[in-house]
């Protein structure tokens, strides 16, 4: 049985129960057992319990019913009262909701809360000015008293009256003399009226009088930061305020934060620098800085904040981290700057290659100075990253990975290195190598999961890649089933594509195959002539749309970009129920748009996309792309 069946069965039997025992008892015994709070079977709980269980299913009116019974009998009992005023409001009877408040306030003539309900309930009745008299009345019981504000306010905030609210605690302030009273719930006030000005105002206020509440001030003002015109108001006030109380650490950290929020970096910059010199940091708060826009890939703001670092505290002991990261910043630049914008076609190997041997330099000065330290590891392994991604320079890549694995065999990083130089060892043909290494992995002690798996699944496209398709198979096996994995996904697609393609005669997926291994080598022109051969060879086969698309790809590759968009037009021409239409499209008008550099044909192409692919992945970017292309502001 379920638990929500079980709730209607108790309920049933609970109603059950109470109309057994009112048809069989007189009344006066009935509501002599217990009260609510008994833990005896009484009769009396039981009708509350019923009463409760009309209100939470919406049948008010009986519950008003059976509150009102409770209420008679014991007109005392806060729990009774609460009950049938919340019934009453329910059904809108809000003039016997008021009597029922005034009832009670001729007991206690000055209940603050009494009052500010009997105000809330005159108010939901229309009667405004009623409602305003007696909250009002309220306050003048105790016009000292904070918690009677905050009372009072707490109904009118119910009322969503946030302008009375405010001016009620701006009274409350001129009464008490004090002006930081009430400046959370002010803050909070501002900022449901769209006041971001003065709410943070008010933040900041809370700010001087109590540096420790910084964390606290950041959350509240980050409730409406995400508005543009919030932040803009949030940095001017943050700013005049900081300008006014120069020293004041916290008014300085809110202002950085701010700053960091609206990605405005230069500025945060400047005053990651003022919090260093007035905490004498000797470039700590400066390198923070740098970290969290390295993360943030803010590469620019990330590569000045560390070379700042490095020129002014050059002997701090923040030395390495810093010309590391410094390094990471260089060779991120380097990268941008190769792919163009986005998803740009390779350019040529001799520009990738100039664009990073500024960051090469750099991660040699790392392990020049930091010999056997994690950073002198990190900085070999980021420099063989850059000889085999960038410029392709294998020979280079693996000197480097070779001083890694052999001077800091201890260093985390060693695993990862393994992957990359199996990938090196691919590249230059030695595929007995390669398996040795992933192998390495795989029984290391010290590698994550995820290197274990991208190991196995490395040995798994090894035996793919040689036509051993059984094999590769069983290798993925594990893969497929540990479904939490990175490569699970990676490990399912290529099973499928084997088990779709393999078929009774194997050699047009292997063609394919071999293909795909030349083109991990750069061998294009290889690649393409193993294609060209499975084309005219296995024309019709299952797996010849994904050799004709590949084909197109090594062209832009190899830099004959008017000879890849003509294969991509091929392409669509011949296979028109291909799944990788949308692929060939988007690669295509990305050629036209950023290595033709034609803008009004670019958009043309782009515009045939959307209305080809309208449900297509890459709709978004696309349309970003259009927008650029017209100077559209984004």
């Amino acid at each position: 049985m379920s638990s929500s069946l079980r709730e209607v069965v108790s309920v049933m039997w609970i109603r059950m129960a109470v109309v057994f025992l009112f048809l069989s008892a007189p009344l006066p015994m009935l509501f002599a057992q217990v009260s609510p709070g008994s833990k005896a079977p009484g009769v009396e709980a039981l009708k509350y319990t019923l009463a409760k269980s009309f209100e939470e299913s919406g049948d008010y009116e009986n519950a008003v019913k059976a509150f009102e019974e409770l209420h008679r009998l014991h007109p005392e009992n806060l729990v009774y009262f609460e009950g049938l005023q919340r019934a009453y409001l329910q059904v809108k009877r809000y003039d016997h909701a008021a009597g029922l408040i005034r009832d009670r306030l001729a007991a206690s003539p000055n209940d603050v809360n009494l009052m500010g309900m009997l105000g809330s309930v005159l108010y939901r009745a229309g009667k405004e000015k009623e409602a305003f008299e007696e909250w009002n009345r309220a306050i003048a019981v105790s016009p000292r008293n904070q918690s009677t504000y905050r009372i009072i306010s707490g109904y009118l905030i119910e009322n969503r009256l946030f302008e009375r609210s405010t001016e009620l605690y701006l009274r409350a302030r001129r009464e008490s003399g004090d002006a930081s009273l009430f400046a959370d719930d002010l803050g909070y006030l501002y900022s449901a009226l769209l006041r971001f000005g003065d709410a943070t105002s008010e933040y900041v206020g809370l700010l001087l009088r109590d540096p420790n509440q910084l964390g606290f001030v950041e959350s509240r003002i980050a409730s409406y930061t995400n508005r543009p015109e919030a932040l803009a108001a949030a940095l001017q006030v943050a700013h005049e305020m900081a300008r006014d109380h120069a020293s004041d650490l916290s008014l300085q950290y809110l202002l950085g934060w701010l700053y960091m929020e609206g990605k405005q970096y230069d500025e945060a910059f400047e005053v990651s620098r003022v919090i260093d010199r007035l905490t004498n940091r000797e470039g700590a708060e400066v390198f923070s800085f740098a970290e969290r826009t390295l993360h943030e890939k803010a590469y620019e703001p990330a590569r000045r904040a560390y070379r700042l670092v490095i020129d002014d505290h050059p002997k701090s002991n923040l030395r390495p981290q810093a010309l590391f990261g410094y390094a990471r910043a260089v060779e991120e630049l380097a990268a941008a700057a190769d792919s163009g914008a986005g998803r740009a076609p390779a350019r040529g190997v001799r520009e990738s290659n100039a664009n990073a041997s500024e960051a090469v330099g750099y991660y040699e000065q790392v392990v020049s100075e930091f010999p056997n330290t994690e950073f002198a590891a990190q900085s070999l392994y980021r420099t063989a990253f850059i000889f085999f991604h960038r410029s392709f320079d294998l020979n280079r890549a693996r000197e480097a990975l070779t001083e890694l694995e052999t001077r800091m065999p201890w260093s985390r990083i060693v695993p990862r290195a393994k992957l990359l130089k199996a990938d090196v060892l691919i590249a230059q043909g030695d595929l007995e190598g390669a398996r040795g290494t992933y192998d390495g992995v795989l029984t290391s002690n010290v590698a994550a999961p995820t290197e274990r798996d991208e190991a196995a699944f490395g040995v798994a496209l090894l035996l793919y890649s040689t036509g051993k398709f059984e094999d590769a198979k069983k290798q993925l096996k594990s893969l497929t089933e540990n479904t939490a994995g990175d490569f699970s996904n990676d490990a399912l697609k290529l099973s499928t594509f084997i088990d779709e393609n393999a078929g009774m005669n194997p050699e047009p997926l292997q063609l394919y195959a071999t293909a795909q291994l030349l083109e991990r080598q750069h061998r294009y022109s290889e690649a393409q002539a193993v294609l060209d051969d499975l084309e005219k060879r296995f024309g019709s086969s299952t797996v010849a749309d994904e050799g004709a698309i590949m084909v197109a790809c090594l062209l832009a590759r190899m830099g004959d970009f008017p000879a890849a968009v003509a294969a991509y037009d091929s392409f669509l021409v011949k296979f028109t129920d291909s799944i990788d239409r949308d692929d060939a499209t988007f690669e295509r008008s990305r050629i036209i748009d950023l290595r033709f550099r034609d803008p009004a044909r670019a958009i043309k192409a782009y515009e045939s996309f959307l209305v080809d692919y309208p449900n297509s992945l890459y709709v978004a970017d696309v349309r970003k792309r259009i927008r650029e292309l017209r100077g559209d502001s984004l």
